[in-house]
Formats: structure tokens, sequence, C-alpha cells
């Protein structure tokens, strides 16, 4: 049996927005499945997302995903950008998410997992994140101003204090209008009636605003007019 001993990890948990609505749609929509297959395809693409030299760890259950590596201060941009490439092909397959990364105690072996870390990011995902973004703790901020000042740092800092992993981005693989029109539909598609949907949603489209040039969000005040 291997060494069963707590290790400092770096432990992100994430949490698959409108999940349940998809499990009720597959299970019980007289027009088939609709989300089952895209999310588990989404899931096989990881191994492509999480290469390099990284002890990764990923477990998917239900909603949740637990992402995991040994903890190497020099290693978090490898750590933060892995997730923002998991995010965005979330994103780039109609799924949104948000959740929490920090680090701390953690052990996993297969199937068993016992972590300190894992219920830190889990009270972020649950009690900070509230939008459709990954909050990084501030433990991790503080630890490497100089990683965390660097350009290529893909982190971005709101108005509300809280860092989150920057999953927007354009590249040599996603250009700008593949993201806008992802994002676009995920808008389009989603409940107008439902007030907790919609305000996620006017957060996405002000951070791609922010993050593409676009005008994707709509302004907050408008004349009162009426049609006669």
């Amino acid at each position: 049996m291997s060494d069963i001993t707590l290790n400092t990890y770096f432990v992100a948990f994430i949490d698959i927005l409108g999940f349940s609505e998809m499990v009720r749609y597959d299970s019980e929509s007289p027009l088939g499945q609709k989300y089952l297959s895209r999310l588990f395809e989404v899931h096989q693409q990881a191994g492509g997302i999480l290469g390099g030299d990284m002890e990764y760890k990923l477990i998917q259950f239900s909603d949740s995903i637990v992402l995991s590596a040994p903890f190497n201060i020099d290693r978090l941009p490898l750590f933060i950008n892995a997730i923002a490439l998991w995010q965005r092909n979330l994103l780039l397959n109609g799924f949104l998410c948000r959740g929490g990364v920090t680090f701390g105690k953690h052990f996993i072996n297969d199937n068993f997992l016992f972590s300190k870390a894992l219920i830190d990011a889990y009270h972020m995902e649950s009690n900070l994140a509230k939008h459709p973004r990954v909050i990084i703790s501030d433990d991790l901020i503080q630890l490497s101003p100089t990683i965390i000042n660097d350009k290529d740092f893909r982190a971005t800092l709101e108005d509300d204090g809280l860092s989150f992993v920057d999953y927007i981005f354009e590249d040599s693989a996603v250009a700008k209008d593949t993201l806008k029109s992802a994002i676009e539909r995920i808008i389009s598609e989603s409940p107008k009636k439902v007030s907790s949907v919609q305000e996620k949603m006017r957060w996405l489209s002000k951070y791609t605003d922010f993050k593409l040039n676009t005008s994707i969000s709509t302004p907050t005040f408008k004349e009162l007019s009426v049609d006669v």
C-alpha cells in the first residue's frame, strides 16, 4: 500500500451550472438526450487539456469536478491555465461553471479523496463565486506577487475584490468570433424568466465585453415607452 499521508496540493472545486435541469431534460424529454453525450465528450477532452509534467488528478461526479495537482508555487500559472482552458472548452460546448481554487492538505488515491483544501474550495464556490467564474483564493494571490503580476497569468480582478480564472481569451486555437458566437448562443438559450439565471447572463455579457471588446451587454437603463 502506498504511503497514506496528507500533502499540500493545488485544489479546484468546480460546479457545472444548470446541471439538474440538464439531467431532468435528458431523463424525461420525449425528444431524447441533449446534454449527456456533450458533457461526456468535454470530460474526455480534459486529458488533452491537462498535459505537461504536472501530476493532475481529475474527478467528476454528478455536477462537481475536483482538479488537483501537487503544490509548487512556481507552477501556479500552469494550474490556473489548465482551469482556464478547461473552462473555456466547457463554454465553447455550451456550458458554464463556477468554483474556487486554493491550496492545502489533500489526499487522493484512485476513487478515495480526503481533503481540507477541497472543503475550502467548495466553500469558495458556494459562498463567493455566485457568477460563472472560478475564484482564486487570496492566500494563493498573496504567496507570489511576481507570478500574479505577470501579464500572461490568466486571472482577472473584479470590483468586488475577488480574483477569478480568466477563461474568455482568443488564441491560435480559438478565434474571437468563435467565442462570441458561443456566448451569444448560451445567453439566447437561457431561461428568460429565471432571475438568478439572467443575473449570471448579465455578468457573462459584461465580462465578454471587457475581454473581447464587444457590445453584448444591454444598457442598465433606457427610456420608458409603450406601444400604442
